[in-house]
């Protein structure tokens, strides 16, 4: 992480829909221009360059420029600055005390990682619903079902844990189990792993018809 970006910078970028998904867009893509961001999030090349602007200011996206042809603007391509974006509680503890105000701006980052992660699922349950008219059109032809298949989602697995688990889980030494976790051994934490293909996702979400592709998984499902 480059030390010179707080992380109080990232909270507010992920606290507004258009710059989370602009950095979603990046770090599946690498490198995109303003108006492959404008295509593929349905928002105003303006929108974009400002949300963009406010991006680079918080030090978390940069850009080359690429030279246009004579008399346009230089292209500008975008992408992401830091390698972890992630924000975990002992980054901000100390702000509290300063500034109690600031769990306000933390949990409007919090929700705005949520409201990224349910347009994700949303997205995923669309792409299921058309995968299965796809199906319904070649169900008399095998071959066209497997390589159809090859296109599948990915895979979604979920695990319920009790506390001891996750505290062995994150490393921490426990003395002494609580004898209420003795007598109760309940698991009220639930693990989910995701595995998708986010590009295909994307993609398909802008596009109005089925493009196959066949080729996006090397296993069975």
């Amino acid at each position: 992480m480059n030390k010179s970006t707080p992380r109080t910078n990232i909270i507010k970028a992920y606290g507004n829909k258009v710059k989370a998904n602009i950095i979603h867009l990046l770090n599946i893509y690498d490198v995109l221009t303003t108006m492959d961001l404008a295509n593929k999030l349905g928002k105003s090349k303006t929108t974009i360059l400002r949300n963009i602007e406010e991006l680079i200011k918080l030090k978390i996206v940069s850009f080359e420029e690429e030279s246009g042809l004579p008399g346009k603007y230089p292209r500008r391509k975008y992408q992401i600055a830091e390698d972890d974006l992630s924000v975990r509680g002992k980054d901000y503890e100390h702000i509290i005390f300063e500034n109690p105000e600031f769990i306000l701006e933390f949990n409007q980052y919090r929700q705005g990682m949520y409201t990224l992660v349910n347009n994700i699922t949303t997205s995923s349950v669309n792409y299921l619903k058309r995968l299965r008219l796809e199906f319904e059109k070649v169900l008399d032809n095998p071959a066209e079902i497997l390589k159809l298949q090859k296109d599948n989602l990915g895979s979604l697995k979920y695990k319920y844990l009790t506390r001891k688990e996750l505290e062995v889980r994150n490393g921490i030494t426990i003395e002494h189990e609580r004898d209420e976790d003795k007598e109760n051994p309940k698991k009220p934490y639930l693990e989910i792993t995701i595995l998708l293909p986010i590009e295909r996702l994307v993609e398909t979400d802008t596009r109005k018809d089925w493009k196959k592709d066949g080729t996006l998984w090397f296993y069975d499902d």
